[in-house]
């Protein structure tokens, strides 16, 4: 920064005194007040007076240690480069320690073993960069951990590429595309892992109970159906009220036939247990069935409120959205027409 500029940029805080090099400009009247100093072409803030000392020290090649010596911080800037212009950076392990710090004594062993269980406490480091990218802005995030591949945070960090194919179904005209990796059974499994007996018993009661109003075993019918990539994406579509209606979310489906089974179940047991239901709540809840050319979509009527949750079954995908007109739209841009991969924006991004 140069420093005359930065000297009419401070001046309500200068108050009218010249901004020196190196020298530091209290903005309270305590020693362990927030402050700021100009030096090397860099202006340092901090809440407290006294970390400036440190940070003067190290810029001039005296102190402790830097956090750019850290092996984390190294191994975070390999992953993604110094391309930075903005960055984030958080070690996970002192949060965790002072959320344990804060707990009541006699709930702190619980969440100690939940943190463990999840795998949470092998989190070790998070590294945010925002960057340029030619005309736009680049937005990358390095994770460092080491949890039990098992664990809830192991099972939903695994490294993993999504494959290009997974994009193909995503029309030229969405306005935010997003995909990743989703274990649904072993997730179901690090949850079931993670409770401690009651709530263990508790939750393998909730499966029962939903195995006998649905008429499937969601862990072992309907979850080991789907295929781990799930990609979502917005297509503009909007219904009053819901910010969220434009968003179609779809996954691969291993077995077609029993996917569908699946689903004329769930549709019938919703029905049936929320029959009489809204009527008493002043609501009107039914599962009703539309065709879109030849697929069958499921939806929701809710009336008054402005959604109507729709599921389908198509080119050995599902396909949900909170709205049965995104759902239509998204079903009949399938395979139709120009995809996202075509664009020249999105493969130059």
């Amino acid at each position: 920064a140069d420093a005359q500029a930065a000297a009419r940029a401070l001046a309500p805080l200068l108050k009218g005194q010249p901004l020196e090099e190196g020298k530091l400009v209290r903005l309270s009247g305590q020693d362990a007040g927030p402050a700021f100093v100009f030096k090397k072409g860099l202006l340092l803030f901090s809440s407290s007076a006294q970390d400036l000392d440190g940070m003067t020290a190290r810029l001039g090649g005296a102190g402790d240690g830097a956090l750019s010596t850290a092996p984390d911080w190294a191994k975070a800037h390999k992953l993604l480069g110094e391309a930075g212009r903005l960055e984030l950076y958080a070690e996970i392990a002192p949060l965790v320690r002072l959320a344990l710090a804060r707990a009541d004594a006699e709930d702190r062993p619980q969440l100690e073993t939940a943190i463990h269980k999840l795998g949470l406490d092998g989190v070790k480091t998070v590294l945010v960069q925002i960057g340029g990218r030619g005309a736009g802005l680049s937005l990358d995030a390095a994770i460092l951990w080491d949890a039990p591949k098992d664990s809830l945070v192991g099972r939903l960090l695994a490294p993993a590429p999504i494959p290009a194919g997974a994009l193909k179904s995503v029309p030229a005209r969405a306005t935010c595309v997003s995909a990743g990796r989703l274990d649904a059974p072993g997730l179901l499994a690090a949850i079931r892992g993670a409770l401690d007996e009651e709530k263990g018993k508790d939750f393998e009661a909730a499966l029962g109970r939903a195995k006998e109003t649905l008429g499937f075993d969601i862990e072992k019918e309907l979850l080991p159906l789907l295929d781990e990539v799930w990609v979502s994406y917005d297509v503009g579509t909007r219904e009053m009220f819901n910010l969220w209606s434009g968003i179609t979310f779809t996954v691969g489906v291993k077995d077609a036939a029993q996917m569908e089974k699946c689903l004329a179940d769930l549709a019938k047991a919703c029905n049936k247990a929320l029959q009489g239901a809204g009527a008493e709540a002043g609501l009107e809840f039914e599962v009703r069935e539309a065709k879109v050319g030849e697929v069958t979509v499921r939806y929701a009527a809710l009336s008054p409120w402005p959604v109507s949750p729709s599921v389908a079954l198509a080119n050995n995908h599902l396909y949900v959205s909170l709205s049965f007109n995104t759902l239509r739209s998204a079903l009949k841009q399938a395979g139709s027409g120009p995809g996202i991969l075509e664009l020249p924006a999105f493969q130059e991004a």
